[in-house]
């Protein structure tokens, strides 16, 4: 998400400040079976995924955090 935030920054100019990005969920995934892990199901409504600031949009596949 670091490197997302740098992203948004730089696209934009530095003229808004980032509230929310996102990431596609297949990259993810992807990055869970590096590590591996096959089921990220389960974390998108965990305790932790939640408290961090994190959502996950099923219809667009994509996962947000809201930036503070």
């Amino acid at each position: 998400m670091k490197e997302q935030i740098h992203y948004e920054n730089a696209r934009s100019g530095g003229l808004t400040e980032v509230s929310t990005v996102s990431i596609p969920e297949a990259d993810f995934i992807e990055k869970a079976q590096q590590l591996r892990i096959e089921n990220v199901k389960s974390f998108y409504s965990s305790e932790l995924f939640n408290s961090n600031y994190f959502s996950y949009d099923a219809k667009r596949k994509q996962i947000m955090q809201t930036i503070f």
